[in-house]
């Protein structure tokens, strides 16, 4: 018990200095095009319809999104405050989900609690606290999908989980399209991960088979809800955008670092990692990686997996024009994950 007291003591804390129940102005600049639409509707489903027909120009389909949009609107109105502790909900609940994660993957607790902590007071998330977005929402459905991906080797009802699995790739997918660029990250937990906290290949055989086979139906029912939303694209539309910024190196490793850092400014450059903060995990990162690479050498290839998702975000992402640092929060917990691991190291060396 006490143990786990010390790892949701950190994320707590973030709820505390955040202090989401002292009422700020209304966030009118977060969807405000859309208040007027939802303002016309009356009833849950309505307003669903009225959000998807509102994005098909724009060449997308997230039905999740939109739901949460509505269900928003529906308990909270224009109540500041209620929108307020209904996106302080969001973003705690990844919070948890993550030491719940890290701590059943063997983190120490005070690892997992200041990991939990990073997750939602990293620059990459910090936005999510001042607006209303699917990338809080994809965060906690990918650490569902981590929670079932642990153990999936072993587990007497395997099936059931690889069904789970798939359902929560579609709902991830739902939230925004590209975010479906990490659930192979989660497939590579689900059939390599070793209770020591290595890798090992993984195997022809029924579960991964099944597994396979449900992100498949997966990936075609998300193919089935998006393309008919990508025919219906505009000129002007906002899928449109895609790629207008082009590939450069410059702009890929800023992002990198964007979604690896717990702090970055573009106005600093490479100088963002002489901040505080961030020369800290440098270090703590430097030296848990001699300590691995010393005495837990099968630990490198998981430490590599977590290190490698922040630089498939800034691939992606390196081409979207309108870039902003919320965008990075799905990839900033594989930099949160690659310190919990070192704290890790350190803590139990």
């Amino acid at each position: 018990m006490t143990a786990w007291l010390a790892a949701i003591a950190l994320p707590l804390l973030v709820l505390v200095l955040v202090a989401p129940w002292v009422r700020q102005a209304f966030a009118v600049w977060d969807f405000g095009e859309l208040l007027p639409l939802l303002r016309g509707r009356d009833g849950f489903l309505a307003a669903i319809r009225t959000l998807a027909e509102y994005y098909r120009a724009d060449g997308r389909a997230n039905y999740l999104t939109y739901a949460q949009i509505a269900l928003t609107w529906r308990i909270a109105g224009d109540s500041a405050l209620a929108w307020q502790a209904q996106r302080a909900v969001m973003m705690i609940v990844p919070a948890f989900l993550f030491v719940l994660a890290a701590r059943r993957m063997g983190a120490a607790p005070v690892s997992a609690g200041l990991g939990g902590a990073l997750v939602i007071l990293g620059a990459s998330a910090m936005e999510g606290w001042t607006l209303l977005m699917g990338e809080p929402l994809a965060v906690a459905l990918l650490l569902g999908m981590v929670l079932l991906a642990v153990g999936y080797r072993d587990a007497a009802r395997w099936r059931g989980r690889a069904a789970l699995l798939g359902v929560l790739a579609l709902a991830v997918m739902q939230t925004k399209e590209v975010l479906g660029v990490c659930i192979p990250f989660v497939v590579l937990l689900a059939l390599c991960h070793e209770p020591g906290g290595g890798l090992r290949l993984p195997r022809r055989d029924s579960r991964t088979l099944w597994l396979t086979g449900s992100l498949a139906l997966s990936l075609g029912l998300e193919l089935a809800i998006l393309v008919p939303a990508l025919g219906q694209l505009q000129a002007e539309g906002y899928a449109g955008g895609y790629g207008a910024e082009g590939m450069g190196l410059a702009r890929v490793g800023s992002l990198i670092l964007a979604m690896q850092l717990p702090m970055w400014f573009n106005a600093s450059g490479i100088g963002s990692l002489l901040y505080p903060a961030n020369a800290a995990v440098c270090l703590l990162l430097l030296l848990a990686g001699w300590r691995v690479i010393r005495t837990r050498p099968a630990w490198l290839p998981g430490a590599l997996v977590l290190g490698i998702l922040p630089v498939v975000g800034a691939f992606v992402y390196a081409p979207w024009p309108r870039y902003a640092p919320f965008y990075g929060m799905p990839f900033w917990f594989g930099g949160a994950g690659l310190i919990v691991a070192g704290g890790t190291v350190l803590a139990r060396s």
